[in-house]
């Protein structure tokens, strides 16, 4: 599985607010290791807020990662909306999330995409994220 790591060169966030770990570069799809430092962690319990936080994260991180394999801009996400946002699972401590993206509507500088987190393949949340990207 060939994993992108260098995730800071690609979002703005820095610990302890980031919540991606590496990008799966063949499936497109974001990783997170849930920590004893992570900032939503209630031993043992990671908070619903963290999950779709990591999923804005990771449109940001996938996004940024195929513009720059496209030489194309790099864009600053800055999340305006979560819709229909379902949480049917309670990630834990040492849990790692794989979260993958959909495309839904794109009208610059609003692209809408649904995110779906899973653990162990089991899907875990799921929204709608509105988000404003601006270049940098």
């Amino acid at each position: 599985m060939n994993t992108f790591k260098d995730i800071n060169s690609l979002i703005p966030h820095r610990a302890p607010f980031l919540f991606v770990d590496a990008l799966v570069v063949s499936s497109l799809k974001t990783q997170y290791h849930i920590t004893p430092d992570s900032l939503f962690l209630t031993i043992p319990n990671f908070l619903e807020a963290g999950i779709f936080e990591h999923q804005a994260q990771s449109v940001a991180a996938i996004e940024n990662y195929i513009s720059y394999n496209e030489n194309k801009t790099l864009h600053r996400g800055l999340l305006i909306q979560i819709s229909e946002g379902n949480y049917y699972h309670q990630p834990i401590l040492n849990d790692c999330l794989e979260t993958t993206i959909q495309l839904v509507h794109k009208t610059l500088p609003f692209v809408k995409y649904h995110a779906q987190t899973f653990l162990n393949k089991v899907l875990v949340a799921e929204s709608f994220l509105k988000i404003y990207q601006q270049e940098l």
